[in-house]
């Protein structure tokens, strides 16, 4: 993955833990990195608009009981995500990535993750511009995993890309990566929707449409077969018990 690229002091990471580092980037990059395949279907066209003003797409599967279950399902069950959010203004500045599953000790709601992100945002721009925040505020970002207290000081306990051109430079290598095996990923791409959309109701189609323009990359079951692949073959190794809480999680500038 470009072992120049994860020297670069743009990219931070508690202890130099490049282990702790690849549980973050290669999910972030999976999701955010481009296939070619532009949108023909725009997420506001099937998301739905809730009272909040937030707008999601929620799914839902029916697994018989003494049916046979997919790879893997009893870990998606403990997956949530791909989250993102951010703030970009004339005061802030950033990004927020992340993705829950069974290796992260933490639990995350559609709810709680709607009614803390704003102030997660704000907390994390403060501190990652040097600004100093209240005790229960710090609390607060250790109970989060966010943060973490070295000595007597309190540090970033996530990894933080510094730089929008560090991502950049990140995405693009990803992407290299994935033009090489455009044509094999194509031919399992056609194979796969093909069989999804004839077995779905006609009235979701065009969700399911939508949602399957992002297969291979934001996918939540193909990031959770990529780190099952990566742990099972000893690329990725579990994370330390004091790690899972802060477990896949970027904060980078917002574009």
């Amino acid at each position: 993955m470009g072992s120049e690229l994860l020297l670069s002091d743009r990219i931070y990471y508690p202890d130099g833990d490049k282990n702790f580092l690849l549980w973050s980037l290669i999910p972030y990059l999976l999701a955010w990195s481009e296939e070619g395949y532009p949108d023909k279907i725009r997420f506001d066209e099937v998301a739905t608009i809730r009272k909040d003003g937030g707008k999601n797409i929620a799914l839902a599967s029916i697994v018989a009981a003494n049916g046979p279950k997919p790879k893997y399902y009893d870990s998606l069950k403990k997956s949530f995500g791909p989250m993102w959010n951010g703030l970009r203004n004339e005061e802030e500045n950033i990004l927020l990535w992340q993705i829950n599953t069974e290796w992260s000790n933490r639990v995350v709601t559609v709810e709680d993750y709607s009614k803390d992100i704003g102030r997660d945002l704000k907390l994390l721009y403060r501190f990652t511009v040097n600004k100093d925040l209240s005790i229960d505020e710090y609390a607060y970002m250790v109970q989060k995993g966010y943060i973490r207290k070295v000595d007597d000081k309190f540090e970033l306990a996530i990894v933080w890309l510094k730089e929008r051109e560090i991502v950049d430079q990140l995405l693009m290598l990803c992407n290299g990566v994935r033009m090489k095996y455009k044509e094999e990923l194509e031919q399992l791409r056609e194979r796969y929707c093909k069989a999804v959309i004839e077995n779905k109701p006609k009235q979701v189609e065009k969700m399911q449409a939508y949602m399957l323009q992002h297969l291979f990359f934001s996918d939540s079951w193909f990031l959770l077969y990529t780190l099952k692949e990566l742990v099972g073959d000893g690329k990725l190794k579990p994370p330390l018990e004091h790690q899972r809480i802060s477990l896949s999680t970027v904060v980078m500038p917002n574009k």
